[in-house]
């Protein structure tokens, strides 16, 4: 979960369910301080891979939010270090 500077708003993406094994929810989501909900966010470039732990950070220099390592998919776990940009 981090802030987003180029859509102006609290994204979140990966996580898992209730057993921590399975990565639940992939894609982007936005929390909409309109509605007060969090909604799903589509992009050109597509959304993240489903993952876990992963670091989301928001780069105020360049504008963008940046996703980096966490853990793909099922057990046993598969460490990646893919970098996703939200621009």
């Amino acid at each position: 979960m981090g802030w987003s500077p180029s859509i102006g708003a609290v994204v979140m993406t990966g996580g898992s369910d209730a057993n921590q094994f399975t990565v639940a929810k992939p894609g982007l989501w936005a929390f909409s301080m309109a509605s007060r909900t969090w909604v799903q966010v589509t992009t050109s470039g597509g959304t993240p891979s489903p993952r876990k732990d992963g670091r989301l950070t928001a780069d105020p220099v360049h504008g963008t939010t940046i996703l980096t390592a966490g853990e793909d998919g099922p057990v046993p776990p598969s460490f990646t270090d893919r970098t996703w940009i939200l621009r």
